[in-house]
């Protein structure tokens, strides 16, 4: 009779896959019907939600007639033997007698405990569901599905109310009552692969509320202990501590690709020429203050299309295009710690070469430094010339220009990221910590705001680990009057002050990666973030290119130069070092590694390499032999995408944090799913990079203007 049942049991069970399917056609074809041949679609909208709403009733028949056969059978479901249960049960019912008073499990954790194994031994619902909602040995754990994650809505939904028999010393009895819910706990212990690899295996368990992580790891540990001691014999199963709901872990991170900051005008003492202002004292003073918290008038600022004769187009585009490269990158990388088939996956990315350019995409990072480098050389050398040299620059303004476009949007983000983080949402993948504030950002929220948390408490680089970038670019830009003021005043000097601290930064990466073996690459091992990849003294190169090329600009004036020959070689030269950049360790990566001194060789100037290849792109483009991409870079249209590149970048990640790390489930990642990933995220960036801009980022733009305009015109 029990075969007959079960047999009965897995043809609803299939009948009811194919449900959905059937209520889908259904509904195509009454739609159909509604639409090419009564024409009156509103009327037949309605008789199909009829129907289906009668399936669904009829559905609901089939999932309780289901449920009263899983009641019979509830073992059979589970895989547990009576046995086995039984022995479980009687395990804590001699922990609740105090046989063993080494184990410290709270009363109440072992009561519900007893409530939710006998309650599987009995068919209750409740307890069917919360062991249904814990998981299971799934498919494809070759493929690096370590995460188990289980149910985390149907644990959290659970809900049970037991009554029970409690007997007094006196042998009277009387009954009491327990309600409590599901508990969903994370635990991780450390697996063995073929050889000497070792993986953290990532399990998901619905336990009853009430049961602290002390009692889960004691408990668990002593009640599997019993259950392998009759299935089989093994050791310790919790070797790290269980993770409940409610206790700390890490998002998965990266600290890769930045982006580049827009410089404005350093001031100069006095009115600049051709402004004119109308306003008076402090009226005017005070309006222009108002203006600055106009979401209109900012938004009208941010999508103006419109440049300045003398602007350099090109830069609109490089950057957002090397925005674009940051995300599609992080698109992969954060999405890393939730895909189901890891290892097929990044094996098929290593071994296309098309891929070599998301793979190499930190070139971006350099692309951004040598934008920064140039435009902070080129725009200060133009005012350092009307103003007649560095007795007309107000250097304190200079430095406080920079510090107050920087710093009101990054501090503001982290102030609303990192407290509130806890609550945005919740899953089984979703960070969380016991107070919600990261202890890190606790202890080093200063040294992001002085912009040294890449060489000051480097460890402590997780509050938010993408904003590396901005301390390099802030400590470049602080060093920056060092080179400017040679090259201004001495053309000879200073370019040997520029050359020599760009050798020495090429000779500084290179012994560092010799000495530490490091890898060519970002796959390097060991890892070289804390070694050769957060640090200025190892990143400046590009910067350097950057400023080398801004003063070639400011000296030439963007007028041609050069013959077309020699442009079209220079194109030919860049565009061939370029390429061989990005694709040349597809080999290394196919396991033929280099010599640890060309490694070391391709570490040291891979990166200003890059600059130099991004460099003679933009030089072409101002002074004319730029062609079609001077023409697709300079389009209007990355006029205003560019204003946004900063909030964007300050913002994406935490984007990411919240859709990879707030599911419920794996991602089985293709390459489909991973462009639609790309493109959500980079529409999603620029949507909440707009809204930061209007409330963060230009009213302190606004305040300093007019704040700066009423001290000079007093």
């Amino acid at each position: 009779m029990g075969d007959v049942k079960t047999v009965r049991m897995k043809n609803t069970m299939s009948f009811k896959r194919y449900i959905p399917a059937l209520v889908l056609v259904f509904m195509t074809f009454t739609l159909s019907k509604a639409q090419f041949e009564s024409g009156d679609f509103p009327h037949d909208y309605t008789q199909a939600i009829r129907k289906v709403h009668r399936l669904n009733s009829q559905l609901e028949a089939i999932q309780q007639e289901s449920r009263q056969q899983i009641l019979t059978s509830p073992l059979h479901l589970s895989g547990l033997d009576p046995n086995t249960l039984t022995a479980l049960l009687d395990r804590v019912r001699q922990l609740q007698a105090g046989y063993q008073p080494d184990v410290n499990v709270s009363e109440t954790c072992l009561n519900r405990t007893e409530h939710y194994l006998g309650g599987l031994i009995g068919g209750e619902y409740w307890a069917l569901k919360m062991f249904d909602a814990s998981a299971k040995i799934p498919s494809a754990i070759l493929d690096g599905k370590f995460k188990w994650l289980g149910s985390y809505s149907e644990c959290l939904a659970v809900d049970a109310y037991i009554l029970y028999n409690v007997t007094n010393p006196d042998n009277t009895t009387w009954t009491a009552d327990d309600q409590f819910g599901g508990q969903y706990c994370t635990g991780n212990t450390p697996i063995q692969l073929a050889g000497s690899q070792s993986v953290t295996l990532s399990i998901g368990v619905c336990v009853p509320s009430g049961c602290s992580e002390h009692d889960l790891k004691a408990l668990l540990n002593t009640l599997i202990g019993t259950t392998y001691d009759i299935i089989h014999q093994n050791k310790d199963f919790f070797h790290k501590p269980l993770i409940p709901y409610i206790s700390e872990t890490k998002p998965d991170s990266n600290g890769s690709a930045p982006m580049e900051i827009d410089e404005r005008t350093p001031l100069v003492h006095g009115h600049k020429k051709g402004v004119h202002t109308n306003d008076n004292g402090a009226s005017g003073t005070m309006h222009k203050i108002l203006l600055a918290f106009s979401l209109y008038t900012s938004g009208a600022k941010v999508l103006n299309t419109k440049q300045g004769s003398g602007a350099l187009t090109c830069v609109n585009g490089i950057r957002f295009l090397s925005l674009s490269w940051v995300i599609w990158g992080h698109s992969y990388v954060f999405a890393m710690g939730t895909i189901e088939n890891i290892l097929p996956f990044t094996q098929n990315l290593m071994q296309r070469w098309t891929m070599q350019v998301l793979i190499n995409g930190t070139f971006s990072v350099d692309s951004f430094f040598l934008l920064s480098g140039l435009l902070v050389t080129y725009l200060t050398m133009k005012e350092m010339k009307t103003g007649s040299g560095r007795f007309r620059i107000n250097w304190g303004l200079y430095y406080f220009h920079r510090f107050w476009r920087l710093t009101p949007p990054y501090m503001l983000v982290m102030m609303a990221y990192v407290p509130t983080l806890y609550y945005w949402t919740n899953g089984p993948l979703w960070p969380r910590t016991v107070d919600g504030f990261d202890p890190d950002c606790y202890e080093a929220w200063w040294t992001h705001l002085l912009y040294l948390n890449n060489v000051v408490m480097p460890e402590k680089l997780m509050c938010m680990p993408w904003s590396w970038y901005l301390a390099n670019d802030m400590q470049f830009f602080v060093i920056s009057p060092l080179i400017l003021f040679p090259l201004f005043w001495n053309e000879l000097i200073g370019m040997g002050v520029l050359l020599a601290t760009l050798f020495g930064t090429l000779l500084t990466t290179g012994i560092l990666s010799n000495v530490n073996k490091i890898g060519p690459g970002v796959l390097s091992v060991p890892l070289t973030e804390d070694i050769i990849y957060f640090k200025p003294w190892t990143r400046i190169g590009p910067y350097l290119i950057g400023m080398l090329v801004g003063y070639i600009l400011y000296v030439t004036d963007c007028k041609p130069k050069l013959n077309r020959l020699t442009a079209l070689i220079g194109w030919m030269v860049a565009t061939a070092t370029a390429l061989a950049l990005v694709y040349g360790l597809y080999d290394v990566y196919q396991g033929h590694p280099l010599s640890n001194d060309v490694s070391a060789f391709y570490n040291a100037v891979s990166r200003t390499a890059w600059g130099a290849c991004v460099g003679w792109v933009i030089y072409a483009c101002c002074t004319g032999y730029g062609g079609f991409v001077n023409r697709l870079m300079s389009w209007k249209a990355f006029v205003p995408l560019s204003r946004l590149t900063y909030c964007a970048y300050l913002i994406h990640p935490i984007i990411m944090y919240v859709v990879y790390m707030g599911r419920e489930t794996l991602i089985h990642a293709t390459d489909v799913t991973m462009t639609f990933f790309f493109f959500g995220n980079m529409v999603a960036a620029l949507a909440c990079a707009f809204i930061v801009s209007l409330v963060f980022e230009a009213p302190m733009m606004g305040l300093e203007k007019a704040i700066l305009q009423r001290r000079k015109s007093a």
